[in-house]
């Protein structure tokens, strides 16, 4: 199983992802390719990815079960 997930993201278009994902990292965000979006998220489901990085909206999003959660807040998000 875990050579075709490789096989699987050697064909992703994302070279961020391909590099980050055998060191068990992920990139999500809504300007990837949703099959790019799906193979993350599904490796995560199944352990492959441990760590995701993405904005907080997506965060709340992808409705997956985390151990730990960061959100990480900009100043200019507290401006009024």
């Amino acid at each position: 199983m875990l050579l075709c997930v490789h096989i699987q993201m050697s064909h992703s278009r994302n070279k961020q992802l391909r590099e980050l994902f055998p060191d068990g990292f992920a990139i999500h965000h809504a300007g990837m390719l949703r099959q790019d979006r799906n193979l993350v998220e599904r490796y995560f489901a199944d352990g492959l990815v441990r760590v995701i990085v993405c904005t907080a909206t997506l965060a709340w999003g992808i409705n997956l079960p985390a151990h730990a959660v960061v959100i990480k807040v900009s100043y200019d998000a507290w401006r009024v």
